[in-house]
């Protein structure tokens, strides 16, 4: 596993600390968003419901789309098949433009009416609006990440990334800014936040295609008759791909339909309990409830954000491994793989859990006790949508394309169905959103850890997930002890050092890692070779 679990090791750690910076810059951008100085809870219930619909096509960008094209691409490279590369590059961005024209005009036509016979929702219906270009965009980024990502490069997809998120937070918070001190209006300032987003997707976008210009050596005449038969292929192809790329947008998608319209159709009963529980509640129940759930769900979602980028870091080589049928490798990646994502995921989840209500009133000063207790179900739920969706990538690059789809498929009619049952009782309320999630998870890590046990054959448990799981609950205890000494912000963060020094000790101490994987490490093999 030399060579290969270098670059593996390599891909995933570039894709990890791009992923971690921008997360970073994402909460500057949207932590000091949602407080009262900016939008506030409702208002950022209006971006938020704009926000999830646009995150499908962003984690296309980021994952599903970029996927298949980085496993056409890497088998041709596999294949040393250079004519075949460029043709199927241009194959694949012929067809994602098409696809972003036709997506965002069918949002447009899909939302409109919905604004036309909305009764008093029509403020989040501004913010979706201007998200759309966005969408068209998305795709075209998508053509070209998944292209540098082929050839194991991950340095222009991290690089667009940061670019994106950096634009998002300058022009963001100066836009919203401006909005709502000319306009007195969350609803407006909320549409110029998500213009923000617009533009830095238009700037990531730039950058990509003059890097493409600029640093494709390929030259090639591109066959029309090679492009029909390739977008046949690709087509048939890139579904699963797609579909496995969706996964975690449909999931807090379905958060919109499933649960913030039924409860912006609530009846007087059922916000009169809501209340009771909860306190008396002000302004738009509906986006109140769901800013403060999105609130909880920003947190969340940075461990599988995480995760994911491990599985796309390694699936150009674990492909082509599959490919060329080099069973006992492909299982070691495998392995290392899961390794990765388990040291990533098990004290993330267990430190949201344990620290939910101190990391919530840390992050948003104006922190309900409704936002805390989300957070720490949201923690349970990181746990098995951490594994998860690396995972579901996973199983693409060793062909297993038909079992991830049907498991996906059951997972979203399982968040469905529990949502909208979930949702109908006035005590349950917003927690349908966190509760829904944590049982569709739980059953599609079950099942996608079957598929690949069944496939690779037997992991090795213990490296791969007892190590890091101890490791991780003495991290988790030891946080939760040291918190326990006062409330203040500076103990919380004394909590969370302390927990970070002794997981990595105890990571050395039960020897997860081999000295030779360690010693693969890109800054450790480098400084080894000076």
């Amino acid at each position: 596993m030399k060579k290969t679990s270098n670059t593996l090791v390599e891909s995933s750690l570039i894709l990890i600390l791009s992923t971690g910076l921008v997360k970073i810059i994402s909460a500057f951008f949207k932590i000091p968003l949602a407080s009262d100085n900016f939008l506030g809870e409702v208002g950022f219930g209006y971006f938020s419901v704009a926000h999830d619909l646009y995150m499908p096509f962003y984690l296309l960008a980021i994952t599903g789309l970029p996927t298949a094209v980085s496993h056409i691409v890497s088998k041709n490279v596999s294949k040393n098949a250079q004519n075949d590369i460029l043709n199927s590059f241009s194959s694949c961005r012929r067809l994602f433009t098409f696809l972003g024209i036709f997506i965002s005009l069918a949002l447009v036509l899909i939302t409109l009416p919905l604004c036309i016979v909305s009764n008093g929702e029509n403020n989040s219906y501004y913010s979706i609006f201007a998200i759309i270009p966005s969408v068209f965009l998305c795709f075209i980024i998508s053509a070209y990440r998944g292209y540098f990502e082929g050839f194991s490069n991950m340095y222009p997809t991290a690089i667009s990334k940061v670019i994106e998120a950096v634009s998002k937070l300058v022009l963001g918070l100066l836009f919203s800014y401006i909005a709502l001190r000319l306009t007195k209006n969350v609803a407006f300032a909320s549409v110029f936040a998500i213009t923000a987003i617009t533009l830095g997707t238009a700037i990531s976008t730039l950058y990509l295609h003059i890097k493409f210009r600029k640093n494709n050596t390929l030259k090639s005449k591109i066959s029309k008759t090679y492009q029909k038969g390739e977008l046949k292929l690709y087509l048939r192809l890139s579904l699963p791909f797609v579909f496995a790329g969706l996964t975690a947008s449909i999931v807090a998608l379905l958060d919109v339909f499933c649960v913030k319209i039924p409860l912006s159709l609530a009846s007087d009963s059922y916000i009169n309990t809501v209340a009771l529980q909860n306190g008396e509640l002000s302004g738009d129940f509906s986006a109140l409830l769901y800013g403060i759930r999105s609130k909880a769900f920003t947190v969340y979602n940075l461990i599988p954000t995480f995760t994911a980028s491990l599985g796309v870091g390694a699936l150009p080589i674990i492909t082509s491994l599959a490919v060329d049928g080099n069973k006992a490798e492909l299982k070691q990646n495998v392995n290392y793989t899961l390794k990765l994502i388990s040291v990533v995921t098990f004290p993330a989840a267990i430190g949201l859990t344990v620290l939910s209500a101190r990391i919530m009133n840390i992050l948003y000063s104006n922190s309900s006790v409704l936002g805390e207790n989300l957070l720490k179900i949201y923690g349970i739920t990181a746990l098995f949508a951490g594994f998860s969706i690396p995972l579901i990538t996973v199983l693409q690059a060793i062909d297993k394309k038909r079992s991830a789809i049907i498991n996906i498929t059951i997972t979203i009619v399982i968040k469905i169905v529990s949502s909208l049952i979930l949702v109908s009782f006035a005590k349950v309320n917003i927690y349908a959103a966190a509760i829904s999630t944590l049982i569709c998870y739980l059953y599609l890590c079950t099942s996608v850890f079957v598929v690949l046990f069944k496939a690779i054959g037997k992991c090795d448990i213990k490296n791969t997930l007892l190590k890091p799981l101890f490791s991780a609950l003495v991290c988790g205890i030891s946080a939760l002890l040291v918190s326990q000494i006062s409330e203040s912000m500076l103990v919380t963060a004394l909590a969370i050092i302390t927990a970070v020094l002794i997981y990595a000790i105890f990571i050395l101490l039960t020897k997860t890692f081999s000295k030779s994987e360690i010693s693969e490490f890109p800054l450790i093999n480098r400084l080894f070779k000076r």
